[in-house]
């Protein structure tokens, strides 16, 4: 299996570390993970696809390899920053709770340092994916408030114009 959480290890290592995983399975528009909810488990997309969404709307994808969750196995006691719903008929997980990855952590102390070290790299790909998605938000925001301010200025603009007809066309008949 490929995926980032393994970025250096050799294959017979990754074997190791993932004897302290189990499999789980997800069915289509199962959730995963619910945003603001506890968690204490990371997981890794063996196969089929999810998706996180905000507001119900989709705002990214993972595929096989991909991993979630990681922020509340490495942030005890945290609550779970996205909601992530299954996107295929099945998803295939290897899953590891806090408890296993503390034993991962006491059996192969110098080993988890590259793996934390991925997942740290992993985060900051996930933050500077969210900065540049808030970048482009924050950029049609202040579009649509420019298109706004020149249709309220248009705006004014008719509605003095037909005042001003509607006045000079009073004077007339008057």
């Amino acid at each position: 299996m490929t995926s980032p959480l393994f970025e250096g290890i050799a294959d017979e290592t990754k074997e190791r570390i993932l004897s302290f995983f189990t499999k789980c399975e997800f069915r289509l528009d199962d959730v995963v993970m619910e945003a603001g909810e506890p968690g204490n488990e990371m997981f890794i997309i063996v196969s089929g696809e999810a998706v996180v969404k905000v507001n119900n709307s989709v705002v990214h994808k993972f595929s096989p390899g991909a991993v979630i969750g990681e922020v509340c196995l490495v942030q005890k006691n945290s609550k779970r920053t996205a909601t992530i719903i299954v996107a295929s008929a099945k998803l295939e997980t290897l899953v590891i709770n806090q408890a296993q990855f503390d034993e991962l952590r006491a059996a192969f102390p110098v080993l988890i340092q590259q793996v934390i070290w991925n997942i740290a790299m992993m985060l900051g790909d996930k933050l500077r994916f969210a900065n540049e998605e808030i970048s482009m938000r924050q950029g049609v925001i202040r579009a649509l408030r420019e298109d706004q301010r020149e249709t309220t200025r248009e705006l004014s603009q008719r509605t003095w114009l037909q005042r001003f007809a509607a006045a000079l066309s009073f004077g007339r008949s008057a």
